[in-house]
């Protein structure tokens, strides 16, 4: 799994994800680069990646998180890890 930011400002945020995840069992790293989102995803993909988890403003300021699977589905704002630990689970 790995988790993008959208911009600067929601990177502490993805790095509390990030170790929320570790914690669960769940292999995950990020990516906190200054590279556009969708370049960010196209990186995942290439690597075949099976989730991205996509953190920006919106996401912050409401303490959700937004998962996209390698398939480009979509499911947002869902509750992070540390509140529900199946959250990514189906």
């Amino acid at each position: 799994m790995r988790v993008v930011n959208i911009s600067e400002k929601s990177e502490n945020y993805a790095r509390k994800i990030i170790d929320d995840l570790k914690k669960e069992g769940i292999r995950a790293d990020g990516d906190l680069s200054g590279d556009t989102l969708n370049k960010k995803i196209r990186n995942s993909h290439a690597m075949k990646i099976p989730y991205t988890v996509i953190l920006g403003e919106k996401e912050l300021s409401e303490e959700k998180i937004s998962v996209r699977d390698r398939k480009d589905r979509q499911r947002n704002m869902i509750d992070p890890p540390s509140s529900n630990p199946c959250c990514l689970r189906r």
